[in-house]
């Protein structure tokens, strides 16, 4: 569940020690972890620190619960009018600027799962000289990472998990979509949202509000970026076997495991690794999907019209954004048609349709 406001990454830094004295092997490994600091973990086999600032964690962790809360949205759940106005500020529940950061920072984890990866990046920085000629490389040109040994193989690891977190987000707006048109036997469904301008104005409002993800979730990131192999990682269930695309976002979470590999992803270099957070035709997706959002809604009077932007707008929107952004074309079947049980015998008020809605 996303959660908002909450406090910062004190009793997260916490419960990740026991995950970070397991992956370190030094008998000098840390035995306290100030909220401000970044997970760092060094190995006899791994001279460089594993260096990735708390705020990536937190971020790849609210793009994860925000996809898994809108893949939960489920037109059988659409009852009435509150039912709807709750899914509505769910979908409405995410900045895009952060959802975008979240994608390459949770990108990034993935990608430092891979043990083979990681010694692919080190390997390219042989000598301090030449250490530093790299880590200026990637943040000047993230696609250098692509000639990294092992780069071909997280990225794929990365279209996997992403793809598939997309895939179910824009399926479960096909079906909200569908049963936009298949609701309306239902008089309620026919009756118009109370309050237009005010929950306009709230979905609005969340829409730039930035979101936390969940502390325990936070924990999870951590451990599983601190727990490289030479198997597929734990955080993807869906694995990919297509030609790997190289999609600004998988560079750019590439480019940032890269660099939290070399130990310059911590901290004190969120501002020189800036950049890497965000990629223009991404961001002019997913805010462009804000924008329709929010005329759909500014159109839309029966309750079956906010399931049509909820479906389309919210879901399928962002669903597809996410499947662009890392090189994956959009492939849907249709939905199976959702039934709603009959339910009020409200009379059915003369409607004037939205524009782009259903008819």
């Amino acid at each position: 569940m996303i959660r908002k406001n909450t406090t910062g990454l004190a009793l997260v830094a916490g419960l990740a020690l026991t995950a970070l004295v397991s992956a370190c092997s030094t008998p000098t490994a840390p035995t306290q972890l100030a909220a401000s600091e970044s997970l760092q973990c060094k190995t006899a086999d791994a001279p460089e620190s594993v260096a990735l600032a708390a705020s990536f964690y937190e971020d790849a962790s609210a793009w994860r619960s925000y996809m898994t809360s809108a893949a939960a949205i489920n037109p059988k759940d659409f009852k009435d009018g509150k039912a709807i106005a709750a899914s509505l500020k769910i979908g409405a529940s995410v900045e895009p600027k952060q959802l975008l950061r979240g994608a390459i920072a949770y990108s990034a984890i993935i990608a430092l799962q891979d043990q083979t990866f990681i010694n692919g990046a080190r390997g390219f920085a042989n000598g301090p000289a030449q250490r530093q000629v790299l880590i200026g490389e990637l943040k000047a040109n993230p696609y250098r990472v692509t000639n990294m040994p092992g780069a071909e193989r997280a990225a794929a690891a990365i279209m996997a998990a992403l793809g598939e977190e997309g895939d179910k987000v824009l399926k479960a707006g096909n079906a909200v979509k569908q049963s936009a048109y298949d609701v309306q036997k239902q008089p309620w469904s026919k009756e118009f949202v109370a309050d237009r301008e005010g929950r306009l104005a709230t979905v609005r409002q969340l829409s730039t509000t930035p979101l936390k993800g969940d502390m325990e979730d936070v924990v999870r990131l951590q451990e599983a970026s601190l727990s490289p192999s030479d198997s597929p990682g734990t955080l993807q269930n869906a694995s990919f076997s297509g030609t790997v695309t190289w999609s600004p976002v998988v560079v750019r979470g590439l480019a940032l495991a890269a660099l939290a590999a070399l130990g310059e992803a911590g901290e004190e270099n969120t501002e020189q690794v800036a950049s890497l957070l965000t990629d223009e035709p991404s961001m002019f997706c997913l805010k462009m999907s804000k924008l329709m959002l929010y005329q759909c809604l500014a159109a839309a009077k029966p309750h079956y019209e906010d399931m049509f932007c909820i479906g389309q707008h919210e879901l399928m929107d962002i669903g597809e954004c996410t499947l662009k952004s890392v090189g994956i074309p959009k492939v849907i079947k249709a939905a199976p048609k959702v039934e709603i049980a009959e339910s009020g015998t409200t009379p059915t008020p003369t409607v004037a349709k939205a524009s782009g809605s259903p008819k």
